[in-house]
């Protein structure tokens, strides 16, 4: 059953690969594929910006023919440290898995993987234990849309560290492979929920409305709906036919949320630089910054702030203020298709204003785009 759109306790589901690509982390060229012509990429590199509404129909070029089925393995080169990036989830949205299946491989299959170097083979990323799996039974697609799956183990520990990251298809059909968009990073959970006068709103700005000289009213739509994901409606799933998507949810979502009485600690970052490690180590600081993977950081100060697990370090850095698109679960524990959303957040800055001890309170203006 679903949560009539309440707000719960907010998770935040951050892209590394925008991020990456936008910061000079990863560039264009760093994308590659292993199964085919690494020539004009330009429809693979396009999958990485969490822009589901274009459907891309997969060159036979990117693929491999294995005779049991067809392979595409997408990977990125070794940019992504694992101290710095842990993966909790990975997303294909916008596809037709379902459809490519003639029944030798249920379904068709994808997965997630990571390897120490730039070859083929890589270790997928397996965890019997996730909190959830969308669209997904193993490795196996159970309809067309999109799947969605945590990769988190339930002790919450990290249970995947990519080097390399691999997006593996496999499929047995004469169907062309449609894909909108590929999406891996990291989720972020508020401490707790917002505050209870919070706003959820409903824009229809759509239209624009005129009066004729003779007080008729004349309307002019430019969109009346969220685009569709290819044959179905965004957040969508289907078998054979989709149903009648012309019927889909219009408008477009907006939450104000204000959130009270937070920890700084789980704001903020520890300390906002780089490699303070050699700091320590100079008795530059007044505390002592040990190596990472010393296994030990004596003031409980973690050595380099993209580590931390504080809002402003794993949301705020990595979307870069919010202006990079970002999933947005309003409620964490919903995991009905209507529970997320593609957002940014729609604001110039963000303030935390100080109201006790080391405790802030901080709004944040959530925009659905597409």
């Amino acid at each position: 059953m679903g949560k009539y759109q309440n707000v719960g306790t907010p998770r935040f589901y951050v892209d590394y690969f925008q991020y990456a690509l936008t910061t000079g982390i990863l560039s264009d060229g760093d994308i590659f594929i292993t199964t085919g012509s690494n020539e004009n990429l330009d429809q693979i590199t396009n999958l990485f910006y969490l822009n589901p509404t274009k459907t891309n129909i997969i060159k036979e070029e990117y693929l491999e023919d294995l005779t049991a089925f067809k392979e595409l393995n997408i990977g990125t080169v070794t940019n992504f440290k694992a101290t710095d990036y842990a993966f909790d989830y990975y997303g294909i949205f916008n596809h037709n898995l379902k459809e490519v299946d003639t029944g030798q491989i249920q379904g068709g299959t994808i997965s997630l993987g990571y390897t120490e170097s730039n070859e083929a083979e890589y270790s997928a990323l397996q965890n019997m234990e996730n909190k959830f799996k969308i669209n997904m039974n193993a490795n196996t697609v159970n309809a067309n849309g999109f799947s969605f799956v945590d990769l988190k183990s339930s002790n919450d520990e990290i249970s995947a560290i990519p080097i390399s990251t691999f997006f593996n298809f496999r499929f047995d059909s004469t169907n062309q492979l449609k894909l909108g968009a590929l999406t891996a990073g990291y989720y972020y959970d508020m401490p707790h929920s917002p505050d209870l006068d919070l706003t959820l709103t409903r824009e229809y700005g759509g239209s624009t409305k005129q009066f004729t000289k003779g007080g008729a009213l004349l309307t002019n739509y430019n969109y009346t709906q969220p685009p569709t994901w290819g044959d179905a409606e965004a957040w969508g799933t289907y078998l054979d036919t989709p149903r009648k998507i012309q019927k889909r949810r219009a408008g477009r979502r907006r939450w104000d949320l204000k959130f009270s009485y937070i920890a700084s600690s789980d704001l903020m970052a520890d300390i906002e630089t780089l490699d303070n490690d050699i700091l320590g180590e100079l008795n530059i600081l007044p505390h002592t910054y040990n190596q990472f993977d010393s296994g030990s950081t004596e003031d409980g100060l973690d050595f380099v702030f993209t580590q931390d697990t504080s809002f402003f370090t794993q949301f705020m850095q990595k979307t870069l203020g919010g202006s990079l698109r970002f999933i947005f679960q309003p409620d964490k524990t919903d995991f009905t298709p209507d529970g997320f959303a593609i957002c940014v957040l729609d604001q110039d800055s963000i303030s935390f204003k100080q109201v006790a001890h080391n405790t802030y309170n901080v709004s944040l203006k959530i925009l659905e785009v597409w």
